[in-house]
């Protein structure tokens, strides 16, 4: 996929706020990219999204001015939640479709290391 067929596309990113998430939010964004970031580290993906705007304002200051991106604190185990937020990222950026989205978000359940002890050790079945 060519990165700069994505500008001005909507793209949904869960695990935003750190790693691989955080690094594709930052790819992104730079291809101007209009972002709904969720994560459950609430302080971290509030600065995330500072960022990424101010980058964003850098980058496209020659155009119109751009929607920021959106962060939203969100457990993604709750569909509910997750509902909501696809709701939220259509409406703030003014009825856009959602053009991509990205599961980034590293959940494990807590049961599975403690009975366990090892990640290494989770079957097909215990990791859905």
């Amino acid at each position: 996929m060519d990165l700069h067929s994505v500008k001005d596309k909507v793209v949904v990113l869960t695990g935003a706020a750190s790693g691989i998430g955080r690094a594709t939010a930052q790819l992104l964004a730079s291809r101007g990219v209009l972002l709904s970031l969720a994560d459950i580290q609430g302080l971290a993906l509030e600065t995330l999204g500072r960022e990424l705007e101010d980058l964003q304002q850098h980058l496209f200051k020659d155009e119109a001015p751009r929607k920021p991106p959106l962060t939203t604190v969100l457990y993604v185990r709750s569909q509910t939640a997750c509902n909501e937020w696809l709701s939220k990222t259509v409406a703030h950026f003014d009825g856009r479709p959602i053009f991509s989205a990205a599961n980034l978000a590293g959940v494990i359940n807590p049961s599975i290391t403690l009975e366990r002890g090892s990640i290494r050790n989770v079957t097909d079945s215990e990791f859905d």
